[in-house]
C-alpha cells in the first residue's frame, strides 16, 4: 500500500494549528480522529482526487469531526442559527443551517465541514468530457 497520501498529526497541526493545544485536543483524541476521517475519505491516494487535494480533505475532515466533538463535550448537541430570542420569558428559536440533504446539512455544522464539501463538490460536482475523433457524416 504504497499509493497512501501521508496523514500524520504533525502534517494536521501544521495545516490547522488551532488544534494544538493538548489540553482541548489531546494527542490521543487527535490520534483517534486521524483514524476515522481515513474512514470516511480512504487515504489510497487514487481517482479524480490526489495528493495534496486528498491530503487536505482528510485534514478538513479531521478538523470538522473534532470540532463536533467539541460541540458535544460543550454540552452542545449541535450548533443551530438563532432565528428569535425573547429576554423576559427566555425564548429563544434555533433552526438548523439550511441545506438540501442530512449530508450537507452535516458539513455545514463546522466551517471545516463548509470547506470540505466545497472540495469533495469540486472534483464530484462535474460531469467527464471524452473527446471523440469519429467523423459522424454530418
Amino acid at each position: 500500500m504504497a499509493n497512501l497520501v501521508d496523514i500524520t498529526y504533525d502534517g494536521f497541526i501544521a495545516m490547522f494549528p488551532e488544534f494544538a493545544d493538548t489540553t482541548a485536543y489531546p494527542r490521543g483524541t487527535v490520534d483517534g480522529y486521524i483514524i476515522q476521517a481515513q474512514c470516511y475519505i480512504s487515504p489510497n491516494n487514487v481517482g479524480e482526487m490526489t495528493g495534496k487535494s486528498r491530503e487536505l480533505a482528510i485534514y478538513l475532515m479531521i478538523a470538522h469531526l473534532l470540532t463536533l466533538n467539541s460541540y458535544v463535550m460543550e454540552g452542545n448537541a449541535t450548533p443551530m442559527l438563532m432565528q428569535s430570542a425573547n429576554i423576559d420569558n427566555v425564548q429563544i428559536n434555533l433552526t438548523p443551517p439550511a441545506a438540501q440533504n442530512m449530508r450537507d446539512q452535516w458539513y455545514a455544522y463546522t466551517m471545516y465541514g463548509i470547506r470540505l464539501k466545497a472540495l469533495l463538490d469540486s472534483f464530484i460536482g462535474m460531469g467527464f468530457y471524452v473527446p471523440c475523433n469519429h467523423s459522424w457524416g454530418i
